[in-house]
């Protein structure tokens, strides 16, 4: 999440955590911190302190979380005031099986992915684990290796050519004669 360094003191930083990521955070979870005034650079730290209250502000309730720099040099080049992005680690899933969020779909009232095998592209329902919103674990339903296709819209069967080509080479699918629509009226004269 973006937020604004509150203040520094003793290399720490205060920052306002949204109240919908507090929960997954910890004392002790290592963070990461970036700031544009350094591009390039990860100061690394830890999570010292939550706050047990949150704050208000124009209908956004967010948490004091104190974090405390791993290298206290590197810190003391961060001034108050600065804008920073600060990624906090809530759990660590070892072996865990992503795909980018933008695969996942709903298709028919399933949730799963697109995959590209054998020159086809076939809709497989997953289980879905933990997310950090640009990934997402899979438990179930696709393996390593799999071809995963993004950024497209679900099809239906009547859309997909022969080769898996989404709808390019592929007549549009026939509505039976009870859904046809009757013909526009003709033009009046003139």
């Amino acid at each position: 999440p973006l937020l604004l360094l509150g203040y520094l003191s003793d290399q720490e930083i205060v920052a306002q955590v949204d109240e919908s990521d507090i929960g997954s955070i910890a004392e002790g979870n290592i963070a990461r911190i970036t700031v544009d005034a350094f591009p390039g650079v990860v100061f690394s730290g830890k999570v010292k302190k939550i706050a047990p209250m949150g704050t208000t502000t124009t209908n956004i309730t967010g948490f004091a979380v104190t974090v405390s720099f791993a290298n206290q040099e590197e810190a003391e080049r961060l001034r108050p005031g600065m804008t920073a992005e600060m990624e906090i680690l809530a759990r660590e899933i070892k072996d865990a099986l992503l795909v980018p969020a933008a695969a996942v779909r709903n298709y028919m009232r399933r949730v799963g992915v697109w995959v590209s095998a054998a020159g086809d592209v076939d809709f497989r329902p997953i289980r879905l684990g933990a997310t950090d919103g640009i990934t997402v674990e899979v438990l179930s339903g696709v393996s390593p290796g799999d071809l995963v296709v993004t950024g497209s819209t679900p099809m239906d069967e009547g859309q997909r050519s022969a080769r898996g080509r989404f709808g390019c080479d592929s007549p549009p699918k026939k509505r039976p004669p009870s859904q046809q629509q009757p013909p526009p009226p003709p033009p009046p004269p003139q």
